[in-house]
């Protein structure tokens, strides 16, 4: 993606995440992260519509379309891939700066409080991109221990990835569940409502026979 359109990016996907009342800097990177793999289309709308269902409950899959439709827009002139290390040195920058202003920031007033599910997912990530930091150092200062650290930082993000897939199973599940007990309602409302209508209709009857 071009710096002028990756910029584009990620101003309209902070002003989107800002006005969901959610932490920018905590899900922006990882929405990110999901769209620059080599994943499907399928695949990476379900792993979006795990973040975005943290998020919100109303319009997930349009908005998770719409986030993939942004991003591919710009990555159709994708310049040429960066050199490894300069790859993990911007990487380094971004995470440490990321890290230092959750560290140093309160939560914005106008922010909606956090889920526990929420709590729970961001502290994921940042652990991931805390091991990530630490995992490039140690790689500079002992190349024998690279191997470990990668292993480490594979399984930071496999926990994640789990989690973000448990979530989008409970989701899935409670969703259903709401459909369900919304139809038993309507069921409910509906046989009231004919109970009404027979009661009038006696009502009714009674009148016209007095009559």
């Amino acid at each position: 993606m071009g710096e002028s359109s990756s910029i584009e990016f990620d101003n309209w996907l902070k002003d989107t995440l800002v006005n969901l009342n959610t932490d920018d800097e905590i899900f922006s990177p990882y929405i990110k992260g999901i769209l620059d793999t080599d994943d499907s289309t399928e695949e990476k709308i379900e792993a979006l519509e795990g973040i975005i269902s943290e998020i919100t409950e109303s319009n997930i899959e349009q908005l998770c379309k719409e986030i993939l439709h942004k991003w591919s827009l710009g990555s159709s002139a994708q310049p040429k891939k960066p050199t490894q290390s300069t790859e993990s040195s911007s990487i380094d920058k971004r995470l440490s700066q990321l890290l230092e202003k959750q560290a140093s920031c309160l939560p914005v007033a106008t922010q909606a409080p956090a889920t526990r599910e929420q709590v729970a997912l961001k502290k994921a990530i940042l652990a991931q991109y805390a091991q990530v930091s630490g995992d490039e150092g140690d790689d500079d200062a002992a190349d024998g221990r690279g191997a470990v650290g990668g292993l480490m930082k594979n399984n930071n993000a496999a926990v994640v990835d789990q989690e973000v897939k448990q979530k989008r199973e409970q989701n899935k599940l409670d969703h259903k569940l709401k459909k369900e007990k919304d139809k038993e309602e309507r069921e409910k409302q509906k046989a009231k409502a004919e109970e009404r209508k027979d009661k009038e209709k006696k009502r009714t009857a009674k009148g016209e026979r007095r009559r």
